[in-house]
C-alpha cells in the first residue's frame, strides 16, 4: 500500500520539477519574471502592490490614492479582488515592488504546478495511462501560452489553473457523482474573475454540447433539451453561489467607460495569419508552441476510426475553426473587440484529444513507418517551399533546434513497434519533457535579449525595480507631512523620469500613496471618462483606459481640489495663483493660494440642456461658478445662474482667418498637409490675463494616426480601427495663461484632412480669486477621513447644493446630521448633497455597489443546497431504518 502510494505521488512530484523547470531561466538568470512596459508594469505590478498592502491593512472598498478616488474592490475584480492566488499571497509580507516580483515568480511555480495536477487527474479520470496523462498536462502548461500569460498577466493563468477541473466535476455531474464538486469548482471560477467565467462558461457549453453527441448515438430533441434542462440548473447553482462577487463586477464593467467604440470584425484573417498557422504552432518559439509530438498525434488522427477517438478529433477540428476565424475572438470578449486571451481553450482541447491517441498508439502497437516516414517528407517538403519566407523572418538557430527535436520525436515512434509498452511511454513522456523545457528556455531568451525599454525582461538591479524614485518619495512626504488634510497633488507632464523605463506616471499615485488626478484601469467609471473627455475635452491619452491630468486647466484643477503643483527643475513653468513652496532635489513644489476643499455650497445652478450649448471655455468658467444638473433635481428650487456676465471671449470661430503653411486647401472642409505643414493662426490683443484654449474638431481622411501640436502641448491620435482608440474628432489643447499673445501655431501630421471647425477661446482669469473667495465662505470643513469615509463639518449661510469633488456612484450614501439623505450626481460625475440653512454634520460613508446583494444571494443559495441535501440525507437514513 505504501509502494503503491509513492507511486501515485510520483507524477505530481515530476510535475513540481518541471513547474520549476520551465521557469528555470529566472531561476539561474539576470532577470525578474516580468517584461519592463506597458500593462505588465504599468497595471498588473502597481496593482498588486497597492492592493496587496490595502488589503493588508483591511482596507477592502475605497481609496483616493488612484484616479480621483475610486472603489478597490469592484474594478478589481477582473484583476486580483478575489482571486485565491492573490489572497493567498496577502498572508506573506510584500516591501517592495521587487517583492512583489519575486512574489510573481513563486505564484507562477505554484500555479504551473497546480494546473498540470489538476490536468493529469481530468485524464486519470478519464481512464488514461499515467504517462498519457502527464503527457496531457505536460502539453496544457508546456505549450508556452501558460508561462507567457503569467509573464504577462497573470490572472489569465487563474482560469486556466481550475479549468481542467471545471471539466472534470461535468463529467462527474453528467455520470451522476459528487454534484457538490461541479457547484464549488464553477462557484470558484465565477468568483474569480467574471470576464474569464464567462470564457469558461461559454467552453462549457461546446463541450456539453459535444458531450451529448459523444454518450447518445442517436440525437433526440427531447433527450437533448432534458440534458439542456438539467446541467443549466446545476450551473445556475453553481453559479449563484459565486455570484457574490459577480454581481459587484459586472456592475462595475456596465458602468465603465467601455461601449462607444463601433467594431468591424472581418469574415476572416489577412491571407498571412493562415501561412503562418503550422509554422507558428510547431516550428516557432510564440506564445503558443506545442511540443513536436503533438504534431504527429494531431495528424494520425484523420487516420484513427474509432468513434471516441474521432468524436475527440472532430472536437479538436471545431476548436481549431474558432481559432481560425475573427469571429471567435469577439464572441470570447463579450462580442467586442477581437482579443486572443481565450486561445487556451484551443490549446486545452489539443491537451485533452493527445492523451488517448497516445494510449491507441501504443496499446494497438501499430507500425507508424509508413506514416512517420510520409509526415516527415510533408513537414520537409513545407519547410522547404516556405524557405525564403523563413529567412526573411529569421531565427534559423531556433527553427533548427525545433526542427531537431521533431526528428527525434518521429525517431522515437519509428520505436513504438519495436519496444515494449512501458519503455514506448518513457520515451514520449521524455520529448515532451525536453520539447517543453527548450521551448521555454528559448522563448524567455528571445524576450531577454529585447532592447532595453521595449517588451524585454526586467533585469535585477534595474531602475525598474526603484521604479518608487526616492526623491519623488521626499516630495510626497514633505507634502503630507506639511498638510494631512483631503485634498489633490498635481504633476507637471515633464516630471515623468519613468519615460526611460517605458513606464507611465498614470498610477504613480498608487506608488507613493498621494490622491492625484491620473489612473490606468481597464474598469474606469463612464461618468468620471465622459466628464474629462467628452464634456470638458482635457487633453487626454487616446485610450479608454487611461486618464491623466486635466491639461493644466486652472478652473477644472481648482474645483477638483488642487492644492500642490509639483514641477521638475529646469521647466519654465509656474502655475497660475501659486507660490513656491519648497525645492526638494530635482522638484520644486507650489502651494495653490486659492484652492478649495473637496466640498463647498453652490446656489446657483445650470441645467444639463444649457450646458451642452456652452464652449469648451464657458464650461471651464461655470465650474467654479454654478452646479450643473437636471431640472428635475432642483428641489431646493436654486437660483439659475446669471450668464449675462462674460468673462470668455472667443477670438478666432472660423479658418479663413488662419495663415496655411505648406498646407493645401483641396475643398471647403478638406486640407492636404504636406511635411512641416502648419496653420499659424493670429490672436488679436486681449485686455485680461486669461487661459487661451484652442479647440479643432476634425478627422484625418484615410482612418490614420495623427499628431495634433499646439506650442510644447501634442496629442497623439490612434487610428480609427486601433483596437483603443477613443471615437473622438473635437480636441481640446491648452496653450496656457497668456496676455500677450500674436499667434498660434497648429502642426499635424502630413496627410489629408477634414476640419470642421477651428476656434480659439480666452477664459479670464483675473476675477478667479474673488470667486474661488466667495466659494470658501460656505465650505465643507473635512474633521476627520478614512478610506471609505469622509465627515465634514459646513455653515450653511443661503441653502444650495453641497457640491463635491467626490466621484459619484452608487456605493456612496451620505448622513447629514445623522439622518440619511439620498445623494445627487452632479456635475455629471461627481457627489452632491442638498443642504438648508444652518450647521450641518455631513458624513459620506462608501460600500461597494450589489457586493451586499450578491453576498445575500451566494448566501441564501447555499443554505437552499445545504437544507435540501441534508433533507435527502435524512429521508434516506428514514428509509433504511424501516
Amino acid at each position: 500500500m505504501i509502494h503503491k502510494n509513492k507511486q501515485q505521488l510520483l507524477p505530481f512530484v515530476y510535475f513540481l520539477l518541471m513547474a520549476v523547470g520551465i521557469h528555470i531561466y529566472f531561476f539561474l538568470g539576470d532577470f525578474h519574471f516580468s517584461v519592463t512596459g506597458g500593462d505588465s508594469v504599468d497595471q498588473f505590478l502597481i496593482f498588486h502592490s497597492f492592493l496587496h498592502e490595502q488589503y493588508q491593512n483591511g482596507n477592502l472598498w475605497w481609496s483616493w490614492e488612484y484616479g480621483l478616488g475610486g472603489d478597490i474592490f469592484g474594478p478589481f475584480l477582473y484583476y486580483y479582488s478575489s482571486s485565491l492566488f492573490f489572497w493567498l499571497s496577502v498572508l506573506f509580507p510584500i516591501d517592495s515592488l521587487t517583492d512583489t516580483l519575486y512574489m510573481k515568480l513563486a505564484m507562477s511555480v505554484f500555479k504551473s504546478f497546480l494546473a498540470m495536477s489538476f490536468m493529469y487527474v481530468l485524464l486519470k479520470q478519464l481512464n488514461r495511462s499515467t504517462a498519457a496523462s502527464i503527457i496531457g498536462a505536460l502539453t496544457y502548461v508546456g505549450s508556452v501560452i501558460f508561462l507567457s500569460f503569467s509573464l504577462y498577466m497573470e490572472f489569465v493563468t487563474d482560469s486556466m489553473v481550475f479549468l481542467p477541473l471545471l471539466i472534470l466535476s461535468f463529467e462527474q455531474l453528467v455520470k451522476g457523482k459528487r454534484k457538490w464538486f461541479f457547484y464549488v469548482v464553477m462557484a470558484i471560477i465565477v468568483m474569480m474573475n467574471f470576464y474569464y467565467a464567462y470564457i469558461a462558461t461559454v467552453f462549457l457549453i461546446f463541450y456539453a454540447i459535444w458531450r451529448f453527441f459523444f454518450t447518445h448515438q442517436s440525437f433526440r430533441w427531447k433527450a437533448f433539451l432534458s440534458y439542456g434542462f438539467t446541467l443549466s440548473f446545476h450551473y445556475l447553482v453553481g453559479f449563484l453561489l459565486g455570484a457574490w462577487s459577480f454581481l459587484p463586477a459586472v456592475y462595475q464593467f456596465l458602468q465603465a467607460d467601455r461601449f462607444q467604440k463601433d467594431l468591424h470584425i472581418p469574415l476572416l484573417f489577412e491571407s498571412s495569419f493562415y501561412k503562418d498557422i503550422l509554422y507558428g504552432l510547431f516550428f516557432n518559439v510564440t506564445t503558443i508552441t506545442f511540443p513536436a509530438l503533438t504534431l504527429f498525434l494531431l495528424l494520425i488522427g484523420f487516420f484513427i476510426k474509432e468513434r471516441e477517438l474521432r468524436l475527440r478529433f472532430l472536437f479538436v477540428v471545431f476548436m481549431f475553426a474558432l481559432y481560425s476565424l475573427p469571429f471567435a475572438y469577439s464572441a470570447f470578449n463579450g462580442f467586442s473587440a477581437m482579443q486572443s486571451r481565450w486561445r487556451y481553450l484551443f490549446v486545452f482541447s489539443i491537451a485533452l484529444y493527445t492523451p488517448f491517441v497516445i494510449d491507441y498508439l501504443v496499446q494497438k502497437k501499430k507500425s507508424l513507418t509508413v506514416y512517420v516516414i510520409g509526415f516527415l517528407l510533408l513537414i520537409i517538403g513545407f519547410l522547404a517551399c516556405m524557405n525564403d519566407y523563413f529567412n526573411q523572418i529569421g531565427e534559423n538557430s531556433i527553427r533548427q533546434i525545433l526542427l531537431m527535436m521533431t526528428f527525434v520525436t518521429f525517431g522515437c515512434l519509428l520505436l513504438l513497434n519495436r519496444v515494449s509498452s512501458k519503455i514506448a511511454y518513457v520515451l514520449f513522456v521524455s520529448v515532451v519533457s525536453l520539447s517543453v523545457l527548450t521551448n521555454h528556455f528559448i522563448y524567455f531568451k528571445q524576450i531577454g535579449e529585447l532592447p532595453g525599454g521595449g517588451s524585454g525582461l526586467i533585469r535585477k538591479g534595474s531602475p525598474i525595480e526603484t521604479i518608487d524614485d526616492e526623491e519623488e518619495q521626499k516630495v510626497i512626504e514633505y507634502i503630507k507631512k506639511r498638510d494631512e488634510g483631503l485634498y489633490r497633488v498635481l504633476w507637471h507632464p515633464q516630471a515623468n523620469h519613468y519615460q526611460q523605463l517605458n513606464f507611465s506616471q498614470h498610477n504613480k499615485s498608487m506608488l507613493y500613496h498621494y490622491h492625484g488626478f491620473s489612473s490606468y484601469q481597464s474598469l474606469i467609471p463612464e461618468n468620471l471618462s465622459s466628464f474629462l473627455k467628452q464634456d470638458y475635452l482635457t487633453l487626454q491619452l487616446d485610450s479608454l483606459s487611461q486618464f491623466s491630468e486635466v491639461n493644466q486647466r486652472l478652473f477644472m484643477e481648482t474645483a477638483l481640489g488642487a492644492k500642490y503643483y509639483v514641477v521638475p527643475k529646469g521647466v519654465a513653468f509656474q502655475p497660475y495663483g501659486y507660490q513656491p513652496l519648497q525645492q526638494l532635489g530635482r522638484y520644486t513644489i507650489y502651494e495653490n493660494q486659492h484652492s478649495v476643499p473637496f466640498g463647498y455650497m453652490m446656489t446657483n445652478y445650470l441645467d444639463s440642456k444649457q450646458f451642452k450649448e456652452l464652449n469648451v471655455a464657458e464650461r471651464d468658467h461655470m465650474l467654479l461658478q454654478a452646479v450643473v444638473i437636471d431640472e428635475s433635481m432642483n428641489a431646493l428650487k436654486l437660483n439659475e445662474v446669471d450668464r449675462s456676465e462674460q468673462f470668455v471671449t472667443t477670438l478666432v470661430d472660423s479658418m479663413p482667418k488662419v495663415k496655411l503653411y505648406e498646407v493645401e486647401k483641396a475643398t471647403s472642409h478638406q486640407y492636404q498637409v504636406n511635411s512641416e505643414g502648419k496653420l499659424s493662426i493670429p490672436i488679436p490683443p486681449t485686455q485680461t490675463t486669461g487661459e487661451i484654449l484652442v479647440e479643432l474638431r476634425l478627422t484625418r481622411i484615410d482612418g490614420g494616426e495623427f499628431t495634433i501640436k499646439v506650442g510644447n502641448q501634442s496629442f497623439l491620435k490612434r487610428a480609427v480601427d486601433h483596437i483603443y482608440s477613443v471615437p473622438q474628432e473635437t480636441f481640446v489643447i491648452n496653450a496656457g495663461i497668456h496676455d500677450r499673445l500674436s499667434s498660434i501655431d497648429v502642426t499635424l501630421t502630413p496627410g489629408r484632412y477634414e476640419i470642421q471647425k477651428l476656434a480659439v477661446y480666452h477664459h479670464d482669469v483675473t476675477h478667479y480669486a474673488n470667486r474661488v473667495q466667495e466659494l470658501n465662505k460656505q465650505r465643507l470643513d473635512v474633521l476627520d477621513y478614512e478610506n471609505n469615509q469622509v465627515k465634514g463639518k459646513i455653515e450653511v449661510i443661503e441653502e444650495g447644493i453641497l457640491t463635491t469633488s467626490i466621484p459619484y456612484s452608487k456605493g456612496w450614501h451620505v448622513r447629514v446630521n445623522g439622518q440619511a439623505v439620498e445623494p445627487l450626481e452632479v456635475n455629471h460625475a461627481f457627489v452632491g448633497v442638498p443642504l438648508t440653512k444652518g450647521t450641518h454634520i455631513v458624513e459620506f460613508t462608501y460600500h461597494t455597489p450589489y457586493l451586499r446583494e450578491g453576498i445575500l444571494l451566494s448566501s441564501m443559495t447555499l443554505a437552499v443546497v445545504l437544507s435540501v441535501h441534508f433533507f435527502i440525507r435524512a429521508r434516506r437514513k428514514r428509509r433504511v431504518s424501516f
